[in-house]
């Protein structure tokens, strides 16, 4: 069975293609609103100034020919009558009164100025009377006053048709986008629906499986390129913890069974106080190696991406210490240690880091040596920086692994005297801390035939790049 992710408490599923959907509606819907509203104020805005053109027009003209007439009601009814022939669409109507407010006389529809009611006898007035009706007011003569009331409606209904029009048009394209949405969400849905099939159908640990999922849109394919190497880094990480975890029973397992051995045949028989203290003094080598071995391991484990104590301290003298430890380690195996110093050997730094990994090149020098052979060791001062030089005198580094014996538990071909294949976690542990300190560390040829280890130290320990 295959485990699904739980949900949280308070957290719900959603989909997306009802997201897509969703959204799609809320775009469609928000242009459609904003363009019908801008539409509809521009259309009534128009519609308006053609109203007050028109009625300005119709005013201008009845100015203009009743000056040419006798100022009588019937000649203004004249004029009335050839402008509504003019303009057969639209109904006018007309009220004339004397500037003392007296009638004068009505003309033109009168069924329309019943419908409109009382008039506001202002001049200059050009008013929006509701209804599709405006009325206008303006001087006649010297003496009269002329009032005209039109009904626009034919132009307010063509303007209503046509926002209705595009009313119409928005509900069927936010139809379309739900449509639209539905279709691109479950498309989107199904092509991760078939990219989690895939990766469900995989085994992480088979390195010849990989996630193909054809006919994918960019931005999912870029999302099946970023699972891929999220995957291919798992399973590197695997095979190094796997590398580590055997190369790390190996290193434990060693020691233990050199214990058991000697403890087991110490006690095959009654013995000598003096090989009593023989056997103590292996067992106390052997734990001397368990002790490194968990040292790095620690180290391993609890200094990635730490920064330890940093003082000013003098190498030479910490480095005459801790080879000392390690000059009697070798000593067991007939293996000599020189130090030789030169310089000022004073680093601001952290000095357990710096320290670890020297011990652990002289140890690395050590156990690669044969017996009868030297390890000679170099701290050189006289440069702006701190240079360290570790020669032994036993196989060498091949030149395809110089690069990759910093890895922890590397594997290589070379083999010491007790047939152990690898590097242990010492010289990973030793590029971990220069590489800290802002230095670097590589091997080359030793000149006596062996490896040459060197260090080049910063005095002050700077940002290393990540």
């Amino acid at each position: 069975m295959q485990p699904t992710s739980e949900l949280k408490q308070g957290e719900k599923r959603w989909s997306l293609t009802s997201r897509v959907a969703l959204l799609s509606a809320l775009m469609t819907g928000l242009v459609s609103v904003a363009l019908i509203s801008i539409m509809s104020i521009y259309l009534n805005s128009a519609v308006r100034d053609n109203v007050l053109a028109h009625g300005r027009e119709e005013i201008a003209e009845m100015q203009a020919y009743f000056a040419t007439k006798p100022q009588t009601p019937s000649a203004f009814n004249e004029l009335v009558v050839a402008l509504q022939a003019n303009h057969p669409s639209t109904r006018f109507a007309w009220r004339v009164w004397t500037k003392d407010g007296k009638s004068w006389g009505d003309f033109g529809d009168l069924d329309q100025i019943a419908k409109v009611g009382e008039f506001d006898q202002r001049l200059g007035l050009e008013e929006d009377l509701g209804g599709g009706y405006s009325w206008f007011t303006e001087e006649l003569n010297e003496d009269l006053v002329m009032g005209l009331v039109f009904n626009d409606t034919e132009q307010s209904q063509l303007a209503a048709q046509f926002l209705l029009a595009a009313t119409g048009f928005g509900v069927l394209a936010l139809g379309f986008s739900i449509v639209g949405g539905v279709l691109v969400g479950r498309q989107v849905g199904s092509a991760l629906s078939r990219v989690a099939a895939n990766v469900r159908s995989l085994d992480a640990l088979d390195s010849s499986q990989e996630i193909v999922v054809p006919n994918l849109p960019t931005e999912i394919h870029n999302v099946v390129n970023a699972l891929g190497i999220m995957l291919a880094n798992i399973r590197r990480e695997r095979g190094r913890v796997m590398v580590m975890t055997a190369g790390l029973a190996h290193e434990l397992r060693s020691p233990i069974q050199n214990m058991l051995g000697t403890t087991e045949v110490a006690l095959l028989r009654e013995r000598e106080g003096d090989r009593y203290r023989e056997v103590l003094g292996d067992q106390i080598h052997e734990l001397r190696s368990l002790a490194r071995v968990v040292d790095n391991l620690v180290v391993l484990c609890t200094r990635k991406g730490s920064k330890g104590s940093q003082e000013r301290f003098d190498m030479g003298a910490e480095a005459r210490i801790r080879i000392e430890r390690e000059r009697r380690r070798a000593e067991r195996n007939s293996v000599e240690v020189k130090l030789k110093t030169s310089g000022s050997l004073e680093i601001d730094g952290d000095r357990e880091a710096v320290m670890l990994a020297l011990g652990n090149l002289v140890e690395n020098a050590v156990f690669w040596s044969p017996a009868g052979e030297q390890v000679k060791v170099d701290l050189n001062g006289e440069n702006e920086g701190l240079e360290i030089t570790v020669d032994d005198s036993g196989p060498g580094v091949p030149e395809a692994e110089r690069e990759k014996i910093f890895e922890a538990f590397f594997q290589g071909v070379a083999k010491s005297r007790e047939h152990r294949i690898g590097y242990g976690l010492g010289l990973a542990l030793t590029q971990d801390a220069v590489s800290a300190h802002g230095g670097r560390v590589w091997v080359e040829g030793s000149p006596g035939g062996g490896a040459r280890f060197r260090v080049s130290l910063p005095r002050v320990q700077v940002e290393s790049p990540v």
